[in-house]
């Protein structure tokens, strides 16, 4: 008899957890539907810390870019608020020019999106940009070098105050994982095509560099020593080292892209690749009388016009686009202008010029 009531007892557990997960999988199906189903986007802004033009408009750029070269629009004159990464990485949140300054009352980014209903993440990989949350309200998640909470050994990389591109991801798709029925706002930095391209410890996968791990980590120390007196033989490795970094970066994107299309809302997200800054070598950053050199600027999605464009913009049109295809308000003292005209209508591109350095406001 204790036998019947123990077989009777399992059954109505199992019966129990199964009904759960069925109740669970039809749930997020049902999440799904409605994902998808919604009126404005998701928006996924990856933004490596530097991105050479011609490392994605040239033969030979890395495997995992390719697609993105192959589809959509792609602006050929972009450019980047700033030479220095941290301050373009700040405008494209806040909206102003690092030239215009700080603007008392003006919404972030983020701050206005959330007014339309949107979730927000900002994860960043480079220390110098700090917590951006004490000057960019509005941010829901946020993960970085130096936030509260999370423990620094696990995050950084080697002796550099880098947030490793591995754990960027992971958070990434957590946040995607639990706001895919919501619209979101996903802003992810990678840092690994930053001089000196990761550490022994971080080294991305060898392909473009020749040499031995071990004269890859000589280079580095070279490029972090005398970043403006190497060889042409050092710089021509210098090269290799960026489009490994780069390389790297852009397989994290292929992961996210992949999340999202097992998600269902693929076609739901506007995908926006860029930049923070377009001086990628050494011999480039040294030049210092030199304006900022221009990126790529790519964006694939719902309604995207399949075109090159011309003339030049800056990026940080992308702040009032995001925030007009999102329903939100658009705020006068932005910098840049919006661009959603020439996603959607490819002759309109002809008329999206706008300052590289970006407009400010009166």
């Amino acid at each position: 008899m204790p036998f019947i009531f123990t077989a009777v007892a399992l059954g109505l557990v199992l019966s129990l957890v199964v009904g759960t997960l069925i109740a669970s999988r039809q749930a997020r199906n049902l999440r799904r539907q409605e994902a998808v189903s919604g009126d404005h986007p998701n928006f996924l802004v990856v933004v490596f810390d530097a991105f050479r033009w011609e490392s994605f408009f040239k033969n030979g750029h890395p495997a995992p870019l390719v697609e993105l070269s192959q589809s959509d629009i792609s602006y050929k004159e972009a450019y980047p608020p700033s030479k220095d990464p941290a301050a373009s990485l700040l405008a494209l949140l806040t909206g102003r020019s690092p030239v215009c300054g700080e603007k008392a009352g003006v919404p972030s980014l983020p701050e206005a999106l959330k007014s339309a209903g949107y979730e927000t993440a900002v994860l960043v990989g480079a220390s110098d940009v700090g917590d951006v949350r004490r000057v960019v309200p509005g941010i829901d998640f946020f993960a970085g070098p130096g936030v509260t909470g999370v423990e620094l050994s696990k995050l950084l990389r080697g002796k550099e105050s880098l947030l490793t591109s591995t754990l960027l991801t992971q958070q990434a798709e957590r946040f995607v994982e639990k706001n895919f029925a919501k619209p979101f706002f996903l802003y992810v930095h990678y840092a690994d095509t930053r001089i000196p391209y990761g550490s022994k410890e971080s080294a991305p996968r060898a392909v473009n560099f020749k040499g031995t791990p071990e004269e890859a980590e000589k280079l580095r120390a070279a490029m972090r020593d005398r970043p403006c007196g190497l060889s042409p033989q050092e710089q021509e490795g210098a090269r290799g080292l960026y489009e490994d970094a780069l390389e790297a970066s852009g397989a994290h994107l292929t992961i996210l892209r992949e999340r999202l299309s097992e998600l269902g809302i693929l076609e739901k997200t506007l995908i926006v690749v860029t930049g923070a800054r377009g001086e990628a070598l050494p011999q480039e950053e040294c030049a210092q009388d030199a304006p900022a050199a221009k990126v790529p600027l790519v964006v694939l999605g719902p309604g995207v016009a399949k075109k090159t464009v011309g003339p030049a913009v800056s990026i940080l049109g992308l702040v009032p686009t995001v925030a007009s295809l999102a329903g939100a308000e658009i705020s006068s003292d932005w910098s840049g202008r919006d661009l959603g005209g020439c996603l959607t209508s490819p002759a309109a591109c002809e008329e999206a010029i706008s300052n590289p350095g970006g407009d400010c406001a009166p």
